[in-house]
């Protein structure tokens, strides 16, 4: 037990012990923590102190780095000023060496160094200086980069970064840390800031953001520097505009009280601002008798109203400091300016104008009584006006009816057995009646287009054919004195147009004309070619070349002037009026052209003009069936003159012909013998003026040899003379043709050769005896078409010249006196064509042609269902007897409209128009022409076989 109980102590012993051990080794170890903890804890507390301390060493400097931008700026006025303290700030607050200001140019294209500072500059004057030679593009060295970017950028040490190009930094040794920052100006950047220190520095995020901060800070000072200049210079020009403005500018406050008064202002009112500044304006610058309608104007202004007042402008009496009083014009507006309201006044002196608006009104009475003497005046002009004109076409038509039977009759009278002192007299009569014609003529057209009366045509034309007329009505004239007259019309010319025909056509037979009357041997050419052309428009040049007297340097100047010619002399020896070439300027300058002349004395002249002409929508031509008749045939042309050699060849190489040219008899027998055993030639044209052999002997030395055989034979002549056309035939010619040569004529002639008939006739081939081919026959043919025409006449002679005109050129027709017949005889018989005079007894042309077309109108009506009721049956019944048809139903659908052609001797303005405005068709004056009455045929014929075509494709 006591060993037991010793054990048991001993264990507790050693167990408290241990336990107490234990208990001083923790206490020892907790010491040990705790001390350790107090010394970290204390270090903690140091280095949380020096944080602070350093934190807020830097918040100062950022506070004194803002706190001095500010001051800089608060003390500057233009950023120009303000740059150089605020590179100095930044760079002292943030103890660095070196700052440069970049400015972005205007174009905004590259970034410049303006303006720099640095705190020694004996080190860094070069870098410094270079910096401000160089310029950098966006993206470009440190500045280039911050503008591109648009952000603060820093570079720890420029000597190892690679974005800097300016080696001067390493050469100084001592700038290494950079910084550089944007300056915002609204959306823009305006400027980069770049500074620089002496030691490496790692990157300093807050620095960088207080920068940044600075940027924003300037941006915002440019921004009110802007603003402030923009608004100084806007109130420096306002006040320039209102010290220079012509009217009185005055300002008034709410009590009416001047506040402003410009520069007019004084010399308007005689007040000088100094004086009046503070004075009431109603009792300073208006009288007393009109201060209470200006107190009322200001309060009406002051009214509120839904829409704006329409009329701030009113009129009163100003007054001047002298007390005189005179008109003024005053418009004032209200202003609300920081809640009050102010008014603007624009006064201007009217004292000029009143007395200007006074003047008028005496002067405006004055002209009225003048307006009422011209008005008397016109009156009196205009019934004398009336007065001539009706005279005028009184006379017109009395001497152009009988000049119609002196001429017509002169004409038929050439046409037969003469003795040659009869033929002269003959010749002489019709001479002078031609002449006479002329003069008339231009002195109509002439006082047509001075009086702006003469309007032209458009209408669809053949400018070929409208060139060729105009050449036949002179060929007679340039045959009697031996002149080779030519047309040469080039291929690539369009010939269907839109015009005034009849117009072009007296431009070229004057020109053509006067080149005949001026040439006494050799040529007369006319060359028609284009100039340029489009799908609408063609410009055409007609050329007229002669051989004749020429014309001086000096007398061309004077060609185109009214009632003037290139010499005195010309008017005695020649004759004329003087006024053709004036008036085919008119004529051309109407259509769109000019004309001009080209001249040496005694080598000829050359007249040209050009026309402006639309295209015809449709310029196809209709085929003809004997196209392929021509195509492939060889032909011989003889022919002395060079221009007449190359005119027929391209006419006929354009039908498709094969044609051998040669210019004289002895050559074209030459050619014949050379082609023995090759094809021969089909048909040969001989000039009849060629030396030493002429066209009939080379017919019949031609005929005379075995190669000549089968060969048909036209001979070709610019003479007429009689016994040619018998010589012809019996040398065993086929045709016998006048020049100058048109072309369907001579297209006609050739078919009609080898065909022995002209295609258009539908007469069998004759191939016995066949007779001589003429253009008289070719005419002929053409016009034994089923014409019935109709001549409505009174005078008997013009009877009679009209029937022998229509037969010489085949035509029979019927003659009635007066328009009662004419209405009589189109009712009873369908004709064609009726060829009626103007000017008859018991009714006249006009009124017999209304009468017709008022009949056509109804009878071309469609048969319309029988009326249902007695009342409608009895008024159509009515209608038929007041019309007096007593035509089918089937008659009334097939009636043509019946073609009238007004013959009258009226060719004064308006005539023509009228014959129109009645319902004629065309119009022929007189005296009638056989060549105009040939072409007025021509085309009746070819609406005749045109109307015949598409009634035959109907019936079809």
């Amino acid at each position: 037990m006591v060993v037991d109980g010793v054990s048991t102590f001993w264990i507790i012993a050693t167990a408290n012990v241990l336990l107490v051990a234990l208990m001083i080794f923790f206490l020892i170890q907790t010491s040990r923590r705790a001390r350790a903890e107090r010394i970290l804890a204390e270090a903690e507390r140091i280095r949380f102190q020096e944080n602070e301390q350093r934190f807020r060493s830097i918040l100062d400097q950022r506070q004194a780095l803002q706190h001095a931008v500010a001051k800089v700026l608060a003390g500057a006025s233009t950023v120009e000023q303000a740059v150089p303290d605020l590179l100095q700030a930044i760079v002292l607050n943030l103890d660095w060496h070196v700052g440069l200001f970049w400015q972005v140019q205007d174009d905004r294209r590259t970034i410049a160094c303006t303006q720099g500072w640095s705190v020694d500059t004996t080190v860094v004057q070069e870098f410094m200086r270079r910096s401000r030679q160089g310029t950098h593009t966006a993206g470009s060295d440190l500045p280039g980069h911050c503008w591109a970017r648009g952000e603060p950028l820093w570079v720890e040490d420029v000597a190892r970064n690679p974005m800097f190009t300016r080696g001067s930094v390493e050469a100084t040794g001592m700038l290494h840390a950079a910084c550089a920052f944007p300056i915002w100006l609204r959306a823009n950047v305006y400027g980069v800031i770049e500074l620089f220190g002496n030691e490496p520095q790692t990157e300093d995020w807050d620095l960088l953001r207080a920068l940044g901060t600075v940027g924003r800070q300037i941006g915002l000072f440019v921004e009110r520097t802007e603003v402030e200049a923009a608004l100084h210079e806007h109130e420096a020009r306002t006040s320039l505009i209102i010290d220079t403005a012509l009217d009185a500018v005055i300002t008034m406050d709410h009590t009416g009280r001047i506040t402003e008064w410009n520069v007019q202002a004084e010399q308007v009112f005689g007040w000088p601002a100094h004086e009046v500044i503070g004075r009431d304006a109603a009792e300073t610058i208006f009288p007393p008798s009109h201060r209470l309608s200006y107190r009322e104007y200001v309060q009406r202004l002051l009214e509120p109203r839904d829409a704006p007042l329409s009329n701030r402008l009113v009129e009163m009496i100003g007054l001047r400091r002298d007390s005189r009083e005179f008109p003024v014009e005053i418009a004032m507006t209200p202003l609300a300016v920081e809640g009050a309201v102010i008014f603007s006044a624009f006064i201007r002196d009217i004292t000029s104008r009143k007395e200007a608006e006074q003047a008028l009104k005496d002067y405006a009475q004055q002209l009225e009584h003048i307006n009422q003497q011209l008005d008397d005046a016109l009156r009196e002009a205009r019934a004398a006006t009336e007065a001539k004109s009706s005279f005028l076409a009184t006379m017109s038509h009395e001497i152009r009816t009988p000049m119609n039977g002196v001429i017509g009759m002169t004409g038929l009278l050439l046409e037969t057995t003469l003795t040659d002192e009869q033929r002269e007299y003959a010749e002489t009569v019709r001479t002078c009646g031609d002449h006479l014609l002329t003069i008339i003529n231009d002195i109509l057209d002439f006082s047509k287009i001075e009086a702006g009366k003469l309007d032209l045509e458009v209408i669809e034309f053949d400018l070929r054919l409208a060139i060729e007329e105009s050449l036949d009505l002179v060929a007679e004239r340039a045959s009697s004195k031996g002149l080779n007259l030519a047309c040469l019309f080039h291929a690539d010319v369009p010939r269907n147009l839109l015009g005034d025909p009849s117009r072009l056509r007296q431009v070229v037979l004057n020109l053509t004309a006067n080149a005949i009357k001026f040439t006494e041997s050799g040529d007369v050419v006319v060359e028609v070619t284009v100039e340029s052309q489009s799908k609408e428009k063609a410009m055409i040049r007609v050329a007229v070349t002669d051989t004749g007297i020429g014309i001086s340097e000096q007398a061309r100047e004077r060609l185109f002037r009214s009632f003037s010619q290139a010499d005195g002399s010309t008017t005695r020896k020649y004759g004329g009026t003087g006024l053709g070439l004036a008036i085919c300027k008119r004529l051309v300058e109407m259509m769109g052209g000019t004309i001009g002349v080209m001249s040496r004395v005694g080598e000829g002249s050359c007249f040209w003009f050009t026309v402006n002409l639309p295209k015809q929508v449709d310029c196809s031509l209709s085929a003809d069936t004997s196209a392929t008749v021509l195509a492939g045939l060889r032909i011989l042309i003889v022919e002395e003159k060079a221009i007449n050699r190359r005119i027929l060849e391209l006419m006929t190489k354009g039908w498709g012909m094969q044609p051998m040219v040669v210019h004289s008899g002895s050559e074209a027998l030459d050619v014949l013998s050379r082609r023995r055993g090759q094809p021969r030639f089909d048909l040969g044209l001989l000039d009849v003026d060629m030396s030493p052999t002429d066209g009939i002997e080379l017919a019949r030395a031609i005929r005379a040899r075995a190669e000549g055989a089968g060969i048909n034979l036209i001979l070709l002549t610019s003479f007429g003379r009689r016994g040619d056309a018998k010589a012809a035939k019996e040398a065993g010619l086929a045709a016998y043709l006048t020049k100058p040569i048109r072309e369907r004529q001579l297209y006609d002639c050739l078919v009609a050769v080898i065909t022995q008939r002209p295609v258009a006739s539908g007469l069998p081939t004759t191939r016995e005896a066949p007779p001589l081919i003429t253009r008289h026959t070719l005419a002929e043919t053409k016009a034994k078409l089923d014409l019935r025409i109709l001549l409505a006449e009174d005078n008997i002679i013009n009877q009679k010249v009209a029937a022998r005109l229509f037969q010489r050129l085949g035509y029979r027709i019927d003659v009635v006196a007066d328009g009662r017949e004419v209405v009589e005889a189109v009712s009873r018989i369908r004709y064609d064509v009726v060829f009626m005079d103007c000017q008859m007894p018991d009714m006249d042309g006009f009124e017999a042609t209304r009468v017709i077309r008022q009949r056509e109108v109804f009878l071309v009506k469609p048969a319309s269902p029988a009326p249902r009721g007695p009342r409608l049956r009895r008024e159509a019944s009515e209608r038929e007897e007041q019309n007096e048809i007593r035509a089918t139903n089937d008659e009334r659908r097939g009636t043509p409209r019946v073609l009238i052609i007004a013959m009258t001797a009226n060719a004064m303005q308006g005539d023509r128009e009228r014959c129109l405005d009645a319902g004629m068709d065309d119009y022929l004056s007189k005296p009638i022409s056989v060549d105009a009455l040939a072409a007025v045929l021509d085309r009746v014929n070819q609406e005749h076989e045109r109307s015949r075509s598409d009634k035959s494709q109907e019936a079809a």
